[in-house]
């Protein structure tokens, strides 16, 4: 199952950020419970339980998403931005698919954005 959460974190001058996380996971429950006994800020956002949701979309994912990783906390937690939120609720699972089923190693070709921009364009 793929899911995509939301999370708070501390931003680079201390101040709270709202954090995305998109990952894998055989049993949702299970997962579910970890993170909730260990961040209770975690808001399940999306939870796709289709098939063809596996490990190897996860990573798709996370590369299609890489300009907005939030590096601090490895690879699969991205600053929240509305790009990532409107991608998820705005596409089926089989058009997710689609869209990152064509993502490679390399960077998907995107304009540019510093954090900067994106958090003075989502306020």
């Amino acid at each position: 199952m793929i899911y995509v959460l939301q999370s708070s974190a501390y931003g680079d001058s201390g101040n709270y950020i709202d954090i995305i996380k998109i990952g894998y996971t055989k049993n949702w429950e299970q997962r579910k419970n970890a993170y909730y006994l260990s961040n209770p800020t975690i808001k399940l956002l999306h939870l796709f339980e289709d098939k063809g949701s596996t490990e190897k979309v996860e990573s798709q994912l996370h590369e299609y998403f890489s300009e907005f990783r939030y590096e601090k906390y490895g690879r699969e937690w991205f600053y929240k931005t509305n790009e990532i939120l409107n991608f998820f609720s705005d596409h089926t699972f089989p058009e997710i698919l689609k869209i990152v089923g064509k993502v490679k190693k390399e960077k998907v070709k995107k304009e540019p954005k510093t954090i900067q921009g994106i958090y003075k364009a989502n306020k």
